[in-house]
């Protein structure tokens, strides 16, 4: 490996990136206009402790699920 030859590579890289930077930090790109995302939000059919409440059986069901897993897969 050319040590010399390294260095002169990355002298030359890093000038011309220096010079590039003043065109980039002073360039200005017209981006194309984007369409604004129109989505419709549902009303919740229940209340929010209704909702809070079935999202914590849910869960409880899923522990429940991985720890029968667990404890299955430690037996066999």
């Amino acid at each position: 490996m050319d040590l010399g030859k390294a260095k002169r590579q990355a002298f030359y890289r890093g000038f011309w990136s220096g010079l590039a930077a003043p065109v980039d930090l002073f360039s200005q790109v017209d981006l194309p206009e984007a369409r604004a995302a129109r989505t419709r939000v549902k009303s919740p059919l229940l209340g929010a402790a209704e909702a809070l409440r079935s999202d914590w059986v849910k869960i409880g069901k899923d522990m429940d699920n991985a720890i029968k897993t667990y404890d299955r897969s430690i037996r066999n």
